[in-house]
């Protein structure tokens, strides 16, 4: 996957020259211009949900995620025009330098896979995996896959569930992205990162 580009702050922004001429123009149209690349930074960050916001945070200098944090304090109410403006013009800037703007699949996406499908991609997960990325999943999820294994493997996944106990977050969304990567292959693609996969420490009770 693509590495997602970095947010840009006031200081790091390239001129508006470096920018195509077909978004530059569309970034005026939309009345983005005026704005600077830190309040254009602050916009995006406050569309995102907190886990989101966080893991862009900790990958910025300290300084400007400090300036950044000051800007978004400052902000007064965004309209909407002006925030979906600030996305198209990322988004554009962010497929011209080739990046992957694909959304990551969240595990329960798994309940939109066949029956079929979901019969031979459990067929090669262990049963321990999958008591693992069930641990979270929803009732909807656990129903469907269990349904969707032999009898005697179903009953040792839910022994291993029982076992489990409590449980790390970063161990519960490696078992999901194990099982996201076999649907990948499954449909000969090339897998996608499963989303909120990375957070160490935290613990499911």
């Amino acid at each position: 996957m693509s590495e997602q580009p970095t947010l840009m702050t006031g200081r790091e922004a390239p001129p508006a020259e470096a920018a195509p001429a077909r978004l530059r123009s569309a970034a005026a149209r939309a009345g983005t211009s005026g704005l600077s690349g830190l309040r254009k930074a602050a916009v995006l960050l406050v569309t995102l949900d907190e886990d989101a916001a966080a893991a862009i945070f900790t990958r910025l200098p300290e300084d400007a995620a400090e300036r950044i944090s000051r800007e978004i304090a400052a902000m007064d109410a965004v309209g909407k025009e002006q925030v979906r403006a600030v996305v198209e013009e990322f988004r554009g800037l962010a497929a011209a330098a080739g990046a992957d703007l694909r959304p990551a699949p969240a595990f329960e996406d798994m309940l939109r896979v066949e029956d079929g499908a979901m019969r031979r991609l459990l067929a090669d997960v262990e049963p321990r995996q999958i008591a693992l990325a069930l641990k979270s999943a929803s009732p909807e999820l656990n129903e469907k896959m269990l349904r969707n294994m032999p009898a005697r493997a179903a009953e040792d996944v839910k022994d291993a569930m029982r076992r489990l106990g409590p449980v790390r977050v970063a161990d519960v969304e490696a078992a999901q992205q194990a099982i996201i990567e076999a649907a990948g292959r499954l449909e000969d693609r090339a897998p996608a990162r499963v989303r909120g996969c990375g957070r160490e420490g935290d613990v499911v009770v």
